[in-house]
Parts: structure tokens; sequence; C-alpha cells
């Protein structure tokens, strides 16, 4: 294995098929601080832990010589296989999936409050030429 950590944790997060904003989340942390994770020679332990158990793999993963016999042995699930759902017992990062959903949905009723907001405003605002 790369002596890299942070290319490492790069490299089974984009195996594993998990998006970037889901994985900062899941581990507390910005966007921005991940890519900052992916240039780290070293790392803080409860920092790897932390990572270690969102991308399910023991701690002792990143330490091993020849980390494919891992993945050989426990197979990498895809979330989503081109672009297609698969079956939600199949699914090894399921719960990664539910807090991305949750995050859209939060975002789409953000975006919806807006809207609505706005629609006001333009009805208040065609009022105002009507009446002027």
């Amino acid at each position: 294995m790369d002596n890299h950590i942070g290319r490492n944790i790069k490299m089974l997060v984009d195996k594993k098929n998990i998006d970037i904003t889901v994985f900062a989340s899941k581990i507390h942390k910005t966007t921005a601080t991940i890519y900052d994770i992916y240039k780290k020679e070293d790392i803080n332990t409860s920092l790897l832990r932390e990572i270690s158990n969102v991308l399910d793999v023991p701690i002792t993963y990143w330490f091993e010589d020849n980390p494919e016999s891992y993945l050989k042995k426990n197979p990498i699930k895809q979330s989503l296989v081109n672009d297609k759902n698969i079956g939600y017992s199949d699914c090894s990062n399921c719960k990664l999936l539910e807090d991305k959903l949750e995050i859209l949905q939060s975002r789409i009723e953000d975006k919806e409050k807006i809207i609505a907001g706005l629609e006001r405003e333009l009805g208040v605002q065609q009022q105002k030429t009507k009446a002027g």
C-alpha cells in the first residue's frame, strides 16, 4: 500500500463510490477538509478510526502490505451501479445514501420556501403595478 494515507483514503472513498459531501458529513468535516485530508501523508488516529468506521474497514486496513487481499475477502458493494438503484439488502452504503437523501430533501425544502417568498413578492409587485 502507498504510504500516503490521504491518497489511500481517497482511493477507498472512490472505490466505494461515496460522494465527498456525504463522506464529509459522516465524519463531521467540510468538503474542503476532506480535500485537505486527501493531501496528508499522515493523520490523527482518532480521525483515522472514524474514517475506517465510515468506510467499513478495520483500522488495520491502512497498514496492510496488500489491502487488495482484504478487499477481495470483503468485496465492496457499490451503492449505485450505472445510476441504477440496487436492492436495499445489497447496499453497503445505505446509511450514507439515506443521509445524502435527507440533506437533499432539506435543500429542496429550503428552495421551495425561497420560491414561495419570491412568488409572494412578485404578487405584491404586480398589485403595485396595477394600482399605480
